[in-house]
């Protein structure tokens, strides 16, 4: 098959026209750089320009909302360019558009990754600014362009999305016809067949994407995820650890990774392959509330709670970790210390029904029945309906109307 027949085969959207009215989104670290694209652009009259320092950040952004041109600066750290750059092509819940690299001088090996990952333009720095509009225009003309194979990987997408895998299946089976050694379109179908619970033609599937892309993260990933669904726990931690060897800054994979083997309790497993994250130094709090996690879960709480005390360090407003380093210390017996965070949380969300119930919890744990019961009861006055909490008063012998 040529590419002129996929073009008669599938009919792709017409692209916005090129104008201030699409959507932009700068990954860039330095912050002077991102300010200074971003309100160029603005003065541009582009009115939809979103600035982020991190591809963590950035990845959320684009779930949230797509970006008619992403912009990703080679800076990053942990995730790095790449990882985001794949994480939008392969994420079917992120719509991939137009993308370009803010890159310094190129080495060989940037030039062989931006072909790679089949970028559309690329901004040098340091930035000349009269030329940031020219390399969006650029951009964003050759991704519209209906011969880039870019736009039909994201029509499978699309269909996948929507819930019409047959039809992903045909766009991937078309793009196979025209490279049989593209690895992508071997993954695609891998997904599609784990998705009809087909998991024996799903692993030989993503094992064929492996054979044409060893490098190919995602598809190392999706081989541990068959492989621990079909069973086979030491061939998926295996594969797993490949995924995670080969980005080994990409915190989507531990995420995705880890959230895998906790679901099947695998403890150990997910500590191992978190372990790899937290010893590249990775300044991220998931990790380390993961980690703690999985000990708590193991009941080896004094090392539960050092890596939960790190995570809240890391990420001091966040309430789960809070909430989750509260419950280790109820568990480890020691309650002055679950009880001074609970209040910690309740001072700047008094309305929280979940952590007054814990709170109301650990009071009866601490023999402190009436307020426990007290508490119990204002969490019903916030939730009505919350069943548990009707639960616990019964069994503390107070009366629910």
């Amino acid at each position: 098959m040529q590419l002129q027949d996929i073009l008669r085969i599938f009919r792709l959207e017409e692209v916005d026209p090129f104008g201030t009215q699409l959507d932009v989104l700068i990954i860039e670290p330095q912050n002077e750089v991102r300010l200074i694209i971003a309100q160029f652009l603005q003065k541009r009259g582009f009115g939809n320009v979103r600035a982020v320092r991190d591809g963590i950040s950035g990845i959320n952004e684009l779930r949230s909302k797509p970006a008619d041109i992403l912009i990703v600066s080679n800076s990053l750290e942990g995730p790095v360019a790449k990882d985001v750059i794949m994480e939008v092509r392969e994420d079917k819940n992120i719509e991939r558009r137009a993308i370009i690299l803010l890159s310094g001088p190129l080495s060989r090996k940037d030039i062989i990754l931006i072909g790679d990952l089949g970028l559309d333009a690329i901004i040098l720095k340091p930035v000349v600014l009269t030329e940031v509009l020219t390399k969006i225009k650029l951009a964003h003309e050759n991704f519209s362009n209906q011969r880039n194979l870019e736009r039909y990987f994201e029509l499978a997408k699309l269909e996948l999305r929507e819930g019409r895998s047959e039809k992903a299946e045909q766009v991937y089976k078309a793009l196979i016809k025209i490279n049989e050694q593209m690895a992508r379109p071997f993954f695609g179908l891998s997904k599609i067949a784990e998705e009809q619970s087909h998991l024996v033609e799903a692993i030989e599937l993503a094992k064929s994407a492996i054979s044409r892309n060893e490098s190919y993260s995602h598809a190392h990933s999706l081989l541990g995820e068959l492989m621990l669904k079909e069973g086979d726990v030491a061939g998926a931690l295996e594969s797993f650890k490949k995924a995670v060897q080969l980005s080994p800054l990409n915190l989507f994979r531990y995420e995705a990774i880890s959230s895998q083997l906790m679901q099947s309790k695998l403890y150990d497993d997910a500590i191992t392959i978190l372990q790899i994250g937290f010893d590249a130094k990775l300044d991220q709090s998931m990790i380390p509330e993961r980690l703690g996690l999985c000990y708590f879960y193991k009941k080896e709480f004094p090392k539960a709670l050092r890596y939960l005390r790190l995570a809240v360090e890391r990420d001091p407003e966040n309430i789960r970790f809070l909430n989750s380093l509260a419950i280790c210390y109820r568990d480890a017996s020691q309650f002055d210390k679950a009880l001074e965070i609970y209040n910690q949380i309740l001072r700047r969300h008094n309305e929280n029904y979940a952590v007054l119930f814990n709170k109301a919890l650990l009071l009866s744990m601490m023999k402190r029945k009436e307020e426990a019961l007290k508490l119990m009861e204002r969490v019903l006055t916030i939730r009505p309906d919350f069943q548990k909490a009707k639960e616990k008063i019964d069994e503390w012998g107070g009366a629910v109307e």
